[in-house]
């Protein structure tokens, strides 16, 4: 048996339904970022509940989503203290990103260092739905971001703990 890829590591989460418009940009932004980043875990999921299992072992996290209300294809790093006021409103995912990300906190297994990266999408959720334009050059820049976080050391100043 092998050992778990994602112990130790640094994983970049793209979060969403690619079959869902704009709520696919977490995975436009994670197929932007294929085979650039050697020795980072690349995982898409499509609920925040996945999180609950998909973390495990995980030292440094990027989690990439939409954001409803951003500015339209701006990717925006920030800390998981103002995930609740960025993210405010419905969640397509189940169970809220904060919710998720809270409990994994409660039962001590959030990862040491988590940063999430929001892009401003229009909101067009549709099963079938096409990505927006501020969609696909919104993942473009958020792959950017993730490329600049994940190779700079000091990019645990923007995570913090819940």
């Amino acid at each position: 048996m092998s050992a778990d890829p994602r112990a130790r590591a640094t994983v970049v989460v793209g979060l969403g339904d690619p079959s869902a418009g704009d709520d696919g940009v977490g995975a436009l932004t994670l197929d932007a970022l294929e085979g650039t980043l050697g020795g980072v875990v690349l995982l898409k999921v499509r609920s925040s509940a996945e999180l609950l299992t998909a973390l495990d072992g995980a030292s440094r996290v990027v989690l990439v989503d939409a954001l409803v209300g951003g500015e339209l294809g701006e990717a925006t790093a920030f800390a998981l203290s103002e995930l609740a006021e960025r993210a405010a409103g419905a969640s397509t995912h189940g169970i809220s990103l904060t919710s998720a990300l809270a409990l994994l906190a409660r039962v001590g297994q959030l990862p040491e260092q988590v940063v999430v990266v929001g892009v401003g999408v229009e909101g067009d959720f549709r099963i079938g739905a096409a990505p927006s334009a501020a969609a696909q050059l919104g993942a473009k820049r958020a792959a950017a971001l993730v490329r600049q976080l994940v190779q700079n050391e000091s990019w645990a100043a923007r995570s913090t703990s819940m």
